[in-house]
């Protein structure tokens, strides 16, 4: 009967796990991270699509409140 220590047994299995297994380095070498700001102007709140778009891809986020609090925001800095 043959026996194994439990740390050649787990050399042997990461051996074969890494010669299935791609290294993770290896697959990010192509990638790259972009980043982009876009606003949101006054006048693409008013369109009633945007808004509209907006609640149907963040359905759990209270969108009316936001947009009543931001056009009163936008009231209080016209009076200043």
């Amino acid at each position: 009967m043959l026996l194994l220590k439990v740390d050649d047994l787990r050399k042997w299995l990461e051996e074969e796990l890494d010669s299935v297994f791609p290294v993770a380095e290896d697959l990010l070498q192509g990638m790259n991270l972009e980043e982009r700001y876009k606003d949101v102007t006054f006048e693409t709140l008013h369109q009633k699509d945007f808004l509209e778009a907006v609640k149907k891809a963040f359905p759990k986020v209270d969108w009316d409140k936001a947009y009543s609090e931001f056009l009163a925001a936008g009231q209080a800095e016209k009076k200043s």
